[in-house]
């Protein structure tokens, strides 16, 4: 099963790519006149409607109803359907955070994410809003759309031989960093130019560990860009 979160532009290039795939899609949009289905118009349901066994459908919903799919809690499909979904966070939002957040029992926390920011090296925070840290590889110019992530950037021409995500994990590791609460990377793997996806068994081995702590960073990060979210528990 492929589950898109966010049903805009980065939706419907997910859904271009993988629909020949054979595999079930379900996108999800708080919008059901996003982008995808003023296109597509794919068969609405319910997230508490039996799943096809293949094509793609549409779910009105929001991060929390994505999280029911993640935590495998519908009982529309099996353990083994889930463990071999791949979810494309296409909207503009933390959507990894979000469903942690959600399954965990987290807010954000914006005052931690100041101290987090402080162990990050300034020249790889984009911006910071509220409890998010914009990390990016790239401050100089607009990178290609349609990136193929070499390992040469195409924009800076400046090697890229340790991944963002690999920079990130060593920057916020609460072993080397005493004051900084559990840190969680999860590595956004490319499907293509252009369009990422996080493994289904990365997200829940983070939501497992993460349910056990009372405040966490949280970090989704490709080769080159990425967000960290502070987050505390209610």
């Amino acid at each position: 099963m492929d589950l898109i979160i966010g049903g805009g532009t980065y939706g419907k290039l997910a859904l271009e790519k993988i629909r020949d795939d054979g595999r079930l899609i379900v996108v999800i949009d708080e919008d059901p006149g996003c982008i995808v289905q003023k296109e597509f118009r794919l068969p609405e349901i319910s997230g508490d409607d039996t799943l096809p066994e293949e094509g793609s459908v549409f779910i009105k919903g929001s991060v929390e109803t994505a999280a029911g799919f993640v935590a495998g809690s519908s009982e529309n499909s099996g353990p083994g359907e889930y463990m071999k979904a791949r979810i494309f966070p296409t909207a503009p939002v933390h959507i990894a955070a979000g469903i942690i957040s959600e399954l965990c029992g987290f807010v954000p926390d914006p005052e931690r994410a100041e101290a987090a920011a402080g162990s990050i090296p300034e020249e790889l925070i984009a911006g910071k809003k509220d409890a998010d840290i914009y990390c990016t590889l790239n401050k100089k110019e607009p990178c290609l759309p349609l990136c193929s992530s070499p390992k040469i950037c195409p924009v800076t021409k400046e090697r890229r031989d340790v991944p963002l995500w690999e920079t990130l994990e060593n920057c916020l590791s609460g072993d080397r960093k005493p004051g900084l609460p559990a840190s969680f990377v999860i590595e956004s793997r490319q499907l293509c130019p252009g369009l990422g996806y996080i493994d289904y068994s990365d997200l829940t081995d983070v939501i497992k560990k993460a349910c056990r702590k009372d405040s966490v960073l949280v970090g989704t990060a490709c080769t080159c860009h990425g967000v960290v979210t502070a987050l505390k528990k209610t």
